[in-house]
């Protein structure tokens, strides 16, 4: 299931994809060098301007790619689109991204496109909230790193960001847009795969999810402990709360599992179905 809308007062957008099978001060450092060079670096189709770029304490998981725009110069961007990876809270890396860059630099060549590494759950430092942290501490670099270097005159120029995440990074970019977004700089999520609700019975009912969400909450069972569930799920019933916020959106649902089992067909569906919404609400 894809899931695209803008929030009625925060005027962000949405998309989200699901599958019907389940469910300082200064500018961004300028160009890359030895220092930010991974230890292995796999073969990319766009090789981001600087690679593993900390933006916070943890320099092994807080980290980013920057994908500076082609036809204008970084500082004058007015759109980021951040990646987020998934991997169950408690695996991935932004590598598994990479697939989206080539797609949305060829479409929106004067947007930074930012890949995130974030600090990864386990059961006895869950994933919530540092997780949601994560994501808040890289749009404040970012925004503090841009509007910060432009001139006092040009600093009302808003800076307007894209949370796209695939799985448990989708669930992270839909909570924090829905929950954590009070300055309103996310005005548009793409959800693939992502869940929605941990408080539905498909989950709570089902101890290997249970089990799956640890990472997420800590060793903590629904039945015995709702409160982090509730506190993590970013909306209960989504699609009827955007219906009745008048918050546009679209949905687009797909055969298979997790997007490398789905036709190239689809794959290239969702690529479309993402330029298109990201045009139109991402202005």
């Amino acid at each position: 299931m894809v899931l695209l809308s803008p929030n009625s007062h925060l005027s962000k957008s949405l998309i989200i994809a699901t599958c019907l099978i389940s469910y300082t001060c200064g500018n961004i450092p300028e160009s890359d060098d030895e220092d930010n060079e991974p230890e292995t670096k796999k073969e990319r189709t766009v090789e981001p301007t600087v690679y593993n770029a900390s933006y916070g304490n943890d320099s092994s998981q807080q980290i980013a790619d920057y994908y500076y725009p082609t036809t204008i110069e970084v500082d004058k961007t007015t759109h980021v689109i951040i990646l987020i990876h998934g991997g169950a809270w408690s695996g991935g890396q932004k590598s598994d991204m990479e697939i989206c860059v080539p797609f949305l630099r060829e479409a929106f060549p004067s947007f930074l496109i930012v890949n995130m590494d974030y600090r990864l759950g386990t059961w006895s430092s869950p994933g919530y909230p540092k997780q949601i942290k994560d994501v808040q501490n890289l749009i404040t670099f970012i925004r503090n790193r841009i509007v910060g270097s432009r001139p006092a005159s040009n600093n009302a120029t808003e800076l307007k960001f894209t949370l796209l995440g695939g799985s448990a990074g989708a669930h992270l970019a839909l909570l924090y847009s829905y929950k954590y977004n009070t300055a309103g700089h996310v005005k548009v999520v793409v959800d693939v795969v992502g869940p929605v609700d941990f408080t539905d019975p498909a989950y709570t009912l089902n101890p290997v999810y249970n089990y799956i969400a640890f990472p997420l909450v800590g060793p903590r069972l629904f039945i015995l402990n709702p409160k982090p569930y509730f506190a993590s799920s970013p909306s209960h019933r989504l699609r009827e709360k955007l219906r009745k916020e008048e918050i546009p959106y679209k949905i687009v649902m797909f055969d298979g599992g997790h997007f490398y089992d789905w036709s190239e067909e689809d794959k290239q569906k969702l690529k479309d179905e993402t330029v298109l919404f990201l045009k139109k609400h991402f202005k």
